[in-house]
């Protein structure tokens, strides 16, 4: 390129659009003394510029800038360019947690991050069992027996592993189990879920729910269990009743190989009596067809509104009302206990989804 200095120049000047290569010609030009070069690349950039300008116009120009910095972004991989979309989206999009949110939420004064803070443990307290009249005196904090529970329910660790600190994990399932046969959860659910509803400005008892079941796979633990064929999975069916805020309205646990609409009318069986007003579901299209309409006659005059995909839609679709109860099971999974089905009998499992559902209840109060 020495002998024709205006190829090199053109060329310079094409690669000082590219900054992670067209910064170093102009000082590698100046080094080695070629000023005819370095005054070639120059001026080729300048008549570019100039160029440009008059071909895209003035409000053309920035046009001209960003399909630039696109063709430099083409070159970067996919890691690269999703990494850099997300912190201009975290930079410009309002950030959840700023100070007035971390010291609202944060958990700093607790043994573990799933222990109950005084304010929830107030809104627990008052549907604690009283102590039996007969027997050897309770010397067990039952605050510490709910905090050991929800530990194993944020965790998923085995019995056996709960940690010293807590009361002794016999004490603790015994306990659990003893909750679990009264309906316990069950009813600090409701109690909760009304005092929801209720701080949110809305009626108490919900008139309208949306109904979903997911399966999940069991363990070598045993139990009731069957195949769903459709989703492929051994293991039990959860089928959970929401209102249309995602709060957990009714819950129920069934062998996997149950049909939707069977599992739908053991779920309504369970809440038709608590919740009154509660009379309209919404529904994919699993639930739909006459045997579930017929069997729901009994529980009183319900309907049921299928929800469904657009016939042309590929992949991934939000449809109305359906998104609730998808990411209140997003909700529950984040307890580690529900990752899997570990429990040998139903009521336990049913159980386990009451309790991460009561933790999110008290946490919703306690930090509104």
């Amino acid at each position: 390129m020495e002998r024709r200095p205006w190829l090199s120049g053109i060329f310079i000047g094409l690669l000082t659009y590219k900054p992670q290569f067209g910064i170093l010609f102009p000082p590698a030009l100046l080094a080695s003394r070629n000023w005819r070069a370095f005054g070639s690349a120059t001026a080729t950039s300048v008549i570019l510029g100039v160029g440009a300008a008059i071909a895209f116009g003035y409000h053309g120009w920035p046009l001209f800038i960003d399909t630039l910095k696109r063709l430099t972004e083409n070159e970067m991989s996919d890691f690269s360019r999703l990494c850099k979309m997300v912190v201009s989206n975290q930079s410009s999009r309002h950030r959840m947690w700023t100070e007035i949110t971390r010291r609202k939420h944060e958990r700093e004064g607790q043994r573990y991050a799933s222990d109950v803070t005084d304010a929830e443990w107030a809104l627990i307290e008052p549907h604690m069992p009283a102590a039996k009249p007969l027997g050897r005196p309770r010397d067990t904090e039952l605050r510490d027996v709910v905090d050991a529970i929800l530990y194993i329910a944020r965790t998923g660790c085995q019995w056996r592993m709960l940690p010293k600190d807590f009361p002794p994990f016999t004490t603790v399932q015994g306990y659990f189990y003893d909750w679990r046969d009264n309906g316990l959860f069950e009813k600090i659910n409701f109690e909760l879920l009304l005092q929801t509803r209720e701080a949110a400005g809305r009626e108490a008892s919900p008139s309208a729910g949306v109904i979903d079941s997911q399966s999940v796979k069991t363990t070598e633990s045993g139990g009731p269990r069957g195949y769903d064929a459709a989703k492929k999975v051994k293991g039990r069916k959860r089928h959970i009743v929401t209102d249309t805020c995602g709060l957990l309205v009714g819950a129920e646990v069934h062998p996997a190989d149950v049909q939707d609409r069977d599992g739908a009318r053991l779920v309504i069986e369970t809440i038709h009596q608590l919740f009154p007003w509660l009379r309209h579901l919404f529904a994919d299209s699993v639930y739909n067809g006459p045997n579930l309409r017929e069997a729901l006659v009994k529980f009183g005059d319900w309907t049921i509104e299928i929800v469904k995909r657009a016939a042309d839609a590929a992949g991934f679709q939000l449809l109305p009302r359906r998104w609730v109860v998808e990411r209140t099971f997003a909700w529950l999974n984040r307890n580690r206990r529900l990752a899997k089905d570990f429990e040998a009998s139903i009521a336990s499992a049913k159980t386990w989804v009451y309790i991460a559902s009561v933790q999110l209840l008290i946490r919703r109060l306690a930090c509104p």
